[in-house]
């Protein structure tokens, strides 16, 4: 499902620039292609490294984060279309649109607490984690890159008064949706490697520590027995 997910990534962001070659033409604007693109790649070797060969506890793990990721790519899919297809703003945008994201990265955390548990290692811990992350941002960020085919005016519309669009110098507000559609989805992918990485490292170091004190307790009533 993953390698699906970059490929099609990778269709969607060569042929937006196919269809609109003015594009190439706004200066640095090959960078925003090849942020996204690099990534997507790093993405597809994580996949082909985790998957190769898998021990039943690392199918267990991603397995659940699997689960999780499903979960959080829906919520994600909220979030982002309440910021694109609503007029939110300031304090009630970021009430709307907050729970489904940082919920998010609670259920990743969560993921990596519950894989921890049922294998015993921190480490299939942090992958089940990263996994849920990677699941979902992945969902998102195709969601986002089909955006820039079926809603670009309303994303032009947007950006139009954008600071980051008076800065940029660029002359052409359609091309600069489009860059800023790469860039997001460039950040997503980085954001929710290590986000995942983090929240997976405590959400197991939690479970680890607790299974620790749980034998430390126990093994303090046998003695006293």
């Amino acid at each position: 499902m993953l390698l699906g997910l970059i490929v099609l990534d990778l269709a969607l962001i060569a042929i937006r620039v196919l269809l609109y070659d003015a594009f190439l033409a706004q200066q640095g604007s090959l960078v925003f292609i090849v942020e996204p693109v690099v990534l997507l790649l790093t993405y597809a070797g994580i996949v082909l490294a985790t998957t190769a060969n898998p021990s039943p506890n690392r199918l267990l793990a991603l397995r659940q984060g699997t689960k999780v990721g499903l979960v959080t790519g829906v919520m994600w899919l909220v979030n982002l279309m309440l910021e694109t297809f609503t007029n939110l703003s300031g304090l009630v945008g970021i009430v709307a649109t907050a729970p489904f994201l940082l919920g998010g990265f609670l259920l990743w955390g969560i993921a990596g607490n519950w894989a921890t548990h049922h294998t015993g290692s921190i480490g299939l811990g942090i992958l089940a984690a990263v996994w849920s992350a990677m699941v979902c941002v992945l969902i998102t960020v195709t969601f986002g890159f089909l955006l820039a085919y079926t809603s670009l005016p309303i994303l032009e519309h947007i950006l139009t008064r954008n600071p980051d669009f008076l800065r940029s110098h660029w002359t052409d507000v359609r091309a600069f949706a489009i860059a800023n559609t790469f860039d997001s989805g460039f950040s997503h992918l980085l954001g929710a490697l290590l986000v995942g990485m983090i929240v997976g490292t405590i959400g197991s170091l939690m479970c680890h520590a607790s299974y620790k004190r749980w034998r430390i307790y126990i093994s303090n009533i046998h003695r006293k027995l």
